[in-house]
């Protein structure tokens, strides 16, 4: 998949990192860039969301997981290598001692907050002030973002615990990157196919063989009882609610009964 258009894509939303530290951004930005590996391996998924008729989209960027690390004083290292820019490569950067075998924070700091960022030496992440201007960066193996900005507090996201279940990533893969691509609930119709696209060809392929059944038992005026696990049940979910979201007519009653209940009670408040 040539991802390109979707790192400038307006309204795509960005996010490298793991629940250990994450960053993100919307492009495009003058002041944020980000590098992907053009091997990375795509998973589009759909999940359910809180409000009853909606659902949630993206595309993950998936690795084999790796052995938990604990995190460290934060350390000065002499270069980055792994700079976007080849100019930054030479340059110092710290590493700020959050991740866990898949996520580093790193900071290369102006001139102006290279004595203060020095001062932060051996000290934890709780102690970087919020006074330090430079550039914020978020580094996996499969994705990068870089991030400038003058002062304020660090851009990073401790979300602590473990990634959300509701995303059906292979056996042993985490994600380490996220794009979320617009919405078709809130940027319009015309937004829905293309993602369908990208969850055809980098979709779990027995979810999307459950989708089309789904969908071709609704267009038949047919019921089905299927039997299935929590990724698959949040599959048929999707599928009623785009049902609705697409023809404007409720999913017939015995299927949101069985399937979806929240999305009946709102069809049929009374």
């Amino acid at each position: 998949m040539d991802i390109t258009h979707l790192l400038t894509a307006p309204g795509s939303v960005w996010s490298v990192g793991t629940p250990a530290a994450v960053m993100g951004f919307t492009p495009p930005s003058p002041t944020t860039h980000l590098r992907v590996a053009p091997d990375a391996r795509l998973l589009a998924f759909e999940a359910i969301s809180s409000a009853p008729r909606g659902w949630t989209q993206g595309i993950a960027l998936c690795l084999p997981a790796v052995r938990r690390v604990r995190h460290a004083p934060i350390r000065r290292m002499d270069a980055d290598p792994g700079a976007i820019h080849p100019q930054d490569r030479t340059s110092p950067v710290f590493d700020m001692g959050r991740g866990d075998g898949v996520v580093r924070v790193l900071f290369r700091p102006d001139p102006v907050s290279q004595h203060a960022t020095l001062a932060l030496r051996g000290q934890d992440w709780t102690a970087i002030p919020p006074i330090l201007s430079g550039t914020w960066i978020a580094d996996t193996p499969l994705a990068r973002i870089e991030h400038w900005q003058p002062t304020g507090p660090a851009p990073i996201f401790i979300l602590g615990g473990r990634a959300p279940r509701t995303t059906p990533l292979p056996a042993g893969h985490v994600a380490c990157a996220h794009v979320f691509p617009p919405h078709p609930l809130r940027a319009g119709i015309d937004h829905h196919a293309p993602f369908q696209r990208w969850l055809a060809e980098f979709g779990q392929p027995r979810l999307w063989a459950l989708k089309q059944q789904v969908l071709a038992a609704l267009q038949a005026g047919r019921f089905q009882d299927i039997a299935t696990d929590r990724h698959g049940m949040a599959t048929i979910r999707v599928a009623l609610r785009q049902h609705l979201f697409l023809t404007g007519a409720p999913p017939p009653l015995e299927w949101l009964r069985r399937y979806d209940r929240p999305l009946w009670r709102s069809c049929h408040p009374n």
